[in-house]
């Protein structure tokens, strides 16, 4: 019996890890050391996140706010985000690509596993992934040109 709740507890702690850990887990590690090294990693990134300033975690949360909505602040917010992304410090724009990067891989992964009936995607309407793909731009090509292309 004990052996069966201590599979339970294991099981229960890889999927907790799973769900909020894995970007800090390198899984080559014996289970162990990648618990304790992925803990360091979080909280290094905890103490990154604490030294932002109150105007950074606007612009984030905004961000977060408006990632996978259907309406049009998804283009206002994208416009801003093109709009004044050299003036962003590293760490914003770090934090937002991530998020982005993440967000177009579950949006990717919805689109080729289409299930009928499913109506909203995870970077929402068609035009919305539009709007995001702008931003995404910004580190996957040249921001100028991109800039020019909102500006019409």
């Amino acid at each position: 019996m004990y052996q069966d709740d201590r599979k339970t507890d294991y099981s229960t702690a890889a999927r907790t890890i799973s769900l909020y850990l894995r970007e800090f887990c390198n899984e080559w590690m014996p289970y162990p050391d990648m618990i304790a090294d992925a803990a360091q990693k979080a909280s290094a990134e905890i103490e990154r996140l604490r030294a932002l300033q109150p105007t950074e975690w606007m612009i984030i949360d905004s961000f977060r706010y408006v990632l996978g909505r259907a309406s049009c602040q998804v283009s206002i917010t994208c416009e801003w985000l093109v709009g004044h992304w050299l003036e962003l410090p590293a760490v914003v724009k770090q934090i937002i690509q991530d998020e982005l990067e993440e967000a177009f891989r579950m949006d990717d992964r919805q689109r080729n596993n289409q299930k009928p009936g499913l109506q909203h995607y995870y970077l929402g309407h068609n035009c919305d992934r539009e709007s995001w793909q702008l931003v995404r731009n910004l580190w996957m090509g040249s921001p100028r040109e991109h800039q020019r292309s909102i500006a019409g």
